[in-house]
């Protein structure tokens, strides 16, 4: 959501960390007025196929115990 900050700056960030999910960027801001970010960083959980099914606003320990459980109880059940 970063307005106008080309790729390549987030590049080296993206491979420090190891991230191998896609990084969309929204330089025009459609899609955040579209979900309606209203703040920073914004997390989305979304399932294959599109729907939305976790939101979180702010800061947050992903790696958590707790986030682990909250995240894994949206996963489809096989």
């Amino acid at each position: 959501m970063d307005r106008g900050a080309p790729r390549i700056l987030l590049e080296p960030y993206v491979a420090r960390l190891g991230l191998s999910f896609p990084i969309l960027l929204d330089a025009d801001l459609s899609t955040s007025g579209a979900w309606r970010v209203n703040g920073l960083p914004a997390t989305f959980v979304v399932r294959p196929g599109g729907e939305a099914v976790g939101m979180a606003l702010g800061a947050r320990e992903w790696n958590s115990p707790e986030m682990r459980a909250l995240l894994e109880g949206l996963l489809p059940r096989n």
